[in-house]
This record gives structure tokens, C-alpha cells and sequence, in this order.
């Protein structure tokens, strides 16, 4: 199980070094049954002092909505979401196909995500149909493509969509660190 979580931990980019998943991952499951909690966050943060700390505290909650179908994906996007959003933390919602994701947004109102993030090919509704359907809402939140097919008709076809940006999958820390800066949200 240690192995496990090192291999996802050093796949995701946020390796901290031999012991990492005892001490700074959060509980996390596999889709393919590996079983239970393969890590658990105990390391406790020393706290920020001074203007610093005010500033951490001062931060909005990060909104997203997270559209995949598969489970170890959204099992690594948690992870770097919790990592890469730090002291204002994330309010993640997920979806597991693009119908469901319609959904969500429809009952949540047009301001409901600070960004949505998409997979291409799910059960019940693909991403590029979800995206198209969400814009026709009226929805003008940040979407990003995600697809482990990344030809340059892939991605025309999301950005024809309605998505405002695509990024190929596996989602990583720097993948998700541009997208956050790029839509003001790191």
C-alpha cells in the first residue's frame, strides 16, 4: 500500500520525499480495488504568524466542478486540487459523466463553479456535449478540457465547444498551477 501511494504521490508531482504518504497525503482510494486508506494526512502545519497567516485566512474557497468518469483520476485530481489551492482551500464537487455535470450546474446557477474541469469521453454525455450545454445555460464560468486524446482535432473540438482552455491528461501539480493562474484562481 506504501508503494502505492509513493508511486501516485511522485506521479502527481507533490513528492515530498521518502515518507510522504504518512505524512502529507490525504486518505485516498483506487478504483481497481486496492482496498481502504492508502494514506492518511497526520503531519500538522506549523502555524503562520503575522501578516502572513492573515493573508492565507483572508482567501476565497476555490469552486470546482470536476466531470470524469473514472476514479483514479479524480482520486490524483483531490489530491493536487487540496495541494495546489493551499490556504483558502477547494470546494470540489464531481460528476461522474457530462449529464450529471449539466445537472449540477443547472441547479447551481450560473456562479455556482469558479471552474469546471471536463473529461472527454464519460458514459451518458461526453465532455464536448456537457460543455456545449453548459454554455447554453448561459453559464460564462471557467471550463478546461481534459483527454488523454490531445490531437489538434480533440482539442478544436473542445474549444468549439465552449471550453476556454484543454489540457492532456494525466492532470498534474504544474498542469493544474497554470490553469489556476490563468483563470485568477491560485
Amino acid at each position: 500500500m506504501d508503494r502505492a501511494c509513493s508511486v501516485l504521490a511522485y506521479a502527481s508531482g507533490v513528492w515530498t520525499g521518502a515518507g510522504a504518504c504518512t505524512r502529507a497525503w490525504p486518505e485516498l482510494r483506487f478504483a481497481s480495488g486496492l482496498a481502504g486508506a492508502v494514506c492518511r494526512q497526520v503531519e500538522q502545519r506549523p502555524a503562520m504568524a503575522g501578516a502572513a497567516s492573515a493573508a492565507a485566512v483572508q482567501r476565497r474557497v476555490v469552486r470546482v466542478l470536476l466531470v470524469e468518469d473514472e476514479e483514479i483520476h479524480r482520486v490524483l485530481a483531490r489530491a493536487l486540487l487540496k495541494s495546489a489551492v493551499g490556504g483558502g482551500g477547494v470546494e470540489l464537487d464531481e460528476a461522474g459523466n457530462g449529464a450529471e455535470a449539466v445537472r449540477r450546474v443547472r441547479e447551481g446557477g450560473a456562479g455556482a463553479y469558479d471552474l469546471i474541469i471536463t473529461d472527454k469521453q464519460m458514459p451518458v454525455m461526453d465532455g464536448h456535449e456537457a460543455t456545449l450545454q453548459i454554455r447554453g445555460l448561459g453559464v460564462t464560468t471557467p471550463i478546461v478540457g481534459l483527454s488523454s486524446d490531445c490531437r489538434p482535432p480533440d482539442v478544436d473540438a473542445f474549444l468549439e465547444a465552449g471550453a476556454d482552455d484543454f489540457t492532456p491528461k494525466p492532470l498534474s501539480k504544474e498542469k493544474l498551477n497554470r490553469i489556476l493562474v490563468k483563470f485568477n484562481l491560485a
